[in-house]
């Protein structure tokens, strides 16, 4: 049995974007596209599975124009390393010492500087981050240890500029402002700026200023071009990192290399609930994540009973406690925390094959006897409200049901008494051939992975989300798990890099699992005005694909498809608190597609106990299995 799509609708997450820049709003109607009609090289379409996936749900790439203020420009853009390491809050990785101290070396000497070659960012922002440990923790050259590191985030920079020639202009102001003081400044992204045809004169002329060090970070591909200038040639050196070989105990564990936690350890809204109650006798769950969670004031804390243990969670220093507010500032005061915020509460974001291009992929591919691009083999992990595996779409050719995993972190029933997550599954994997399949999914053989982390009536909690994807990434293995899907979120408060869901999903795509997340249900207010910066976490995560709704108003035709009222819109508007006070915002382009997500008719749980009016009625011959 069906059911037509619930009003909120649904989503899923994955990995890092290259810096992109705003488009301006169009006018009227936001005409999408999601893909064209022509054929797709091989490199494409081995990728076509995931994209296929996320088709189905949210968001084009929405672009906004901002304008940039001069003032403290260095602080919106800026991520001062050396005060992160002097305060505990970096983690070096010992496997980049060589590479950090060959940074140092070019920093110490006039000429050139050093560009980090590697096609993994994290692998070279965890390189600077190691750099300015070493700085922190004294280096020998002493007209070095003056020197503070400061990194220079390029999808910020980006996100705020309209032209090339924009973010030149902020990046002239940064490094007017970061040279007050002796400091190496490393831009994540080089090739931004650097190319084979082009040289910023920004940059250029900033060796003439002894005052700044100029470093970076460039992809291999990026690095073979920009080498190729002249100028290039003559103010950088490459320092080549093999990420085979690095940081292999990360990537087994599927921890991300960045431990960078950015701006007040304290998330906003939980100071707002402290200084309401200003003795902090108010008890509440909260999300902890702690430079080390064993021993020190944490386990004192615990063993006097002030505090319980909610779930803990191996791969990381992360628990969830149950305590009074007053516990915040001890453990604050203590120099414990990274960060530490409420366990908010989560919630369901809730003719396809035509009109995404799915089928016309599939025949392109058979055509060239490649493999048919069903899913086969592949695990789809959907953490929703769990999944009715009998339902006869979810059946392989042997009858058996391909829900090959159930698990479940809620505190009710193992069941989908909701009926989101079997919607949800349904678009992504669904094979039903009844009505000559029109209600067929993306990925129709690929195994299913129910991971029930919505209650009976769709509401979740950041615990549980947190214990499902850290399920998810110790048994990835086991059932193949290459995509996630969240059709699910929160309003997006913490920056992205403190936000707890936001660090596991990072922690999953450095394992090489595909995230796809929601970018929300909060495009319109209530009188029908069109709001920006409103995308959920974690589709706030430049490691997730974040997917936004577009109306396809029933045609497989895709130039009379809009983007829906209700979807969410960019840019992100999470953000820490700086030493100043300052909310700096992390304003990353969302969201990354935009798939159908209006009124789409899927699978329907006959346990479900929610909307039964949105329930398609079988015709002669159906059953409540169909």
């Amino acid at each position: 049995m069906f059911d037509s799509d619930f009003i909120g609708k649904v989503s899923i997450a994955s990995r890092s974007i290259r810096p992109g820049r705003p488009l301006p709003p169009e006018k009227g109607a936001e005409k999408i596209m999601i893909s064209r009609k022509k054929g797709l090289t091989v490199a494409q379409k081995s990728l076509s599975l995931v994209l296929l996936v996320t088709f189905f749900f949210y968001n084009s790439v929405f672009a906004i124009s901002l304008n940039v203020e001069s003032a403290n420009t260095a602080g919106r853009y800026v991520v001062d390393l050396t005060s992160l390491a002097k305060a505990n809050r970096l983690t070096p990785n010992l496997d980049l010492e060589n590479e950090a101290s060959e940074i140092l070396a070019m920093a110490s000497r006039k000429g050139r500087q050093a560009v980090v070659v590697t096609d993994s960012r994290a692998a070279a922002i965890s390189a600077i981050e190691t750099t300015a440990r070493l700085i922190a923790e004294g280096s020998e050259n002493s007209e070095i240890a003056k020197y503070s590191v400061l990194r220079l985030d390029t999808t910020a920079l980006f996100s705020n500029s309209r032209s090339a020639a924009e973010a030149n202009s902020i990046l002239e102001s940064i490094l007017r402002e970061s040279a007050k003081s002796p400091a190496i400044l490393f831009i994540d992204d080089l090739s931004a700026f650097v190319g084979k045809n082009e040289f910023s004169s920004v940059i250029e002329g900033a060796f003439a200023n002894p005052a700044i060090k100029i470093a970076g970070a460039m992809s291999n591909a990026a690095w073979i071009e920009a080498a190729q200038n002249e100028k290039t040639a003559k103010y950088f050196a490459p320092i080549f990192i093999n990420t085979r070989t690095v940081n292999d105990r990360n990537l087994a564990t599927g921890k991300a290399s960045d431990a960078t936690f950015r701006g007040d350890a304290i998330a906003p809204d939980l100071r707002q609930m402290m200084a309401k109650d200003p003795v902090g006798k108010t008890r509440l769950n909260l999300v902890v994540q702690a430079k080390s969670a064993n021993g020190g004031i944490v386990s004192e804390i615990l063993k006097s009973g002030q505090a319980r243990v909610i779930r803990r969670f191996e791969s990381s220093n992360t628990l969830v406690i149950n305590a009074p507010l007053s516990i915040v500032n001890k453990l604050y005061n203590a120099g414990v925390l990274n960060y530490i915020s409420p366990d908010r509460a989560t919630l369901g974001a809730g003719h396809v094959e035509n009109t995404t291009g799915t089928e016309l992929v599939r025949n392109q591919a058979g055509q060239l006897n490649d493999s048919q691009l069903d899913g086969s083999g592949v695990g789809i992990a959907v953490l929703d409200s769990g999944i009715y595996g009998e339902h006869n779409g979810f059946k392989n050719s042997a009858g058996q049901s391909r829900v090959v995993a159930s698990v479940n972190f809620t505190d009710s029933s193992n069941e989908d008494r909701y009926g989101h997550g079997t919607h949800v599954a349904g678009l992504a994997a669904g094979n039903s051939a009844i009505r000559g399949g029109a209600y067929r999914g993306i990925a129709p053989d690929a195994n299913i992975i129910s991971v029930k982390v919505l209650d009976d009536k769709g509401i979740g909690r950041t615990s549980w989300l947190l214990a499902g994807l850290d399920w998810v990434l110790k048994n990835r293995e086991n059932y193949n798990i290459r995509v996630v899907n969240l059709s699910l979120g929160t309003l997006a408060i913490d920056s992205y890099t403190n936000d707890p869901v936001c660090r596991k999903v990072k922690e999953l795509t450095a394992a090489g699992i595909v995230v796809v997340a929601a970018a929300g249900n909060l495009g319109r207010g209530p009188e029908g005005k069109k709001l920006y910066g409103t995308i959920h976490s974690p589709g706030n995560s430049p490691y997730a694909i974040t997917v936004g709704a577009s109306n396809t108003y029933g045609s497989d035709n895709r130039s009379d498809d809009t983007i829906t009222t209700y979807s969410s819109r960019g840019p992100t508007r999470s953000f820490y608190v700086n030493d100043e006070g300052q909310r700096v915002y992390d304003n990353i382009i969302k969201p990354d597609i935009v798939a159908p997500g209006n009124k789409l008719i899927s699978h329907r749980s006959p346990l479900a106990e929610v909307n039964p009016e949105l329930a398609v009625a079988p015709q002669e011959g159906e059953s409540q299995q169909d």
